[in-house]
């Protein structure tokens, strides 16, 4: 587990002293910070000698911002309650390409000392110990590690345009989590990663995700064939790496020229279907509705989604225009559905708008 600590001490008089120190868990530690700034220990709860701890659950969008905050765990206080869902609410983080989820754990001290681990705070409060809440304190001395990354299949011998190294999550690092993730990757005729699923997991979701998300951001130079094949990523606590066969410093084993990395290239799916969900006002009336086929160079390329489109309607059924409100990630499943939406035959009495969602399903 890892914990992202900050410390926050608000001296209001030489009586009345507050300590904030903050732990963030799950995959949001991990994730760098735009706009984090501090709590603020609330002087009403300072004035009553109010203290505790909130553990409020966040969810962060790709943009960045976070989309929910909810209190997961209550310091039996509204007033810290609030201001720890306050602090949460502001916080900005880098883009990425998922959604991340986890913890962020404010407690609420009075006194203006920060005991150690397991200790007692000033305000009498105990300090969380490392099995509960927090690890990786300042001072204790720096974990390192690396990625070994090897290719096997098709994709090891098509050109690389981009291929960042992958980075050892710091929350695996604290930890001394280790261990080979194998993904399944699908190169398309452009060279983008279309598809990069876990084929091995090396038992720890967070260095399964770190390998995907770096699977992912690969690009290929351009070919006349879609490539597949299996990029295994062993990540090794310690920063010795020895000879094939060797012995890592963090005692994992090293592959041998003759590793099993499990190439396994993707069969073609067994079952593409596309289904529709229709929310409309009873105004609306639908005619004549076209099914529509899944795409086959979003089926050869494993490309499949869901997308969102508003329509707007004029008196008598005319389409006057359709827009995106949800993109799939797949221009081609995208444009598929805006041409089929603008195939099916409508009657309204006046101008009316609703929405639709395509799901493109392979299976």
């Amino acid at each position: 587990m890892l914990a992202i600590v900050s410390q926050l001490t608000v001296e209001l008089d030489a009586q009345k002293a507050g300590t904030v120190k903050v732990t963030l868990e799950g995959s949001i530690a991990v994730r760098k910070k735009v706009k984090n700034p501090s709590p603020e220990y609330p002087k009403e709860a300072l004035d009553d000698s109010i203290q505790g701890t909130v553990k409020v659950q966040v969810v962060v969008s790709k943009a960045g911002t976070v989309t929910s905050a909810k209190v997961d765990s209550s310091s039996g206080s509204k007033v810290l309650d609030d201001a720890a869902l306050a602090c949460a609410k502001s916080w900005v983080f880098e883009k990425a390409r998922q959604v991340d989820t986890g913890l962020a754990v404010f407690q609420f001290i009075i006194g203006s000392g920060l005991p150690g681990i397991g200790g007692i705070n000033i305000g009498g409060l105990e300090a969380p110990s490392p099995t509960l809440d927090i690890t990786g304190q300042s001072g204790e001395v720096k974990k390192t590690g690396f990625v070994k990354v090897a290719l096997k299949g098709a994709v090891a011998v098509r050109k690389k345009v981009k291929n960042p190294s992958p980075e050892y999550p710091k929350e695996a690092l604290d930890n001394a989590v280790q261990g080979t993730v194998k993904v399944q990757v699908v190169v398309s005729k452009a060279g983008t990663v279309t598809s990069a699923k876990v084929d091995s997991s090396s038992g720890s979701k967070v260095l399964d995700n770190a390998a995907l998300a770096c699977a992912k951001s690969w690009v290929f130079g351009k070919a006349e064939v879609i490539d597949t094949g299996v990029i295994a990523f062993q990540f090794v606590t310690g920063s010795q790496l020895p000879e094939a066969g060797g012995v890592y410093t963090g005692g994992l084993k090293a592959p041998t020229p003759e590793i099993e990395l499990g190439e396994k290239p993707p069969v073609p799916p067994a079952i593409a279907q596309v289904t529709t969900k229709v929310r409309k006002p009873s105004g609306v009336e639908i005619k004549d509705k076209q099914e529509l086929s899944y795409p086959k160079s979003a089926k050869e390329n494993w490309e499949s989604g869901t997308v969102t489109l508003r329509v707007y309607l004029k008196a008598k059924g005319v389409v006057d225009r359709v827009e995106v409100v949800v993109s799939s990630g797949s221009a081609t499943l995208d444009n598929a559905a805006m041409s089929n939406i603008k195939s099916w035959r409508y009657y309204t009495e006046k101008e009316e708008v609703f929405e639709v969602d395509y799901i493109f399903e392979l299976k």
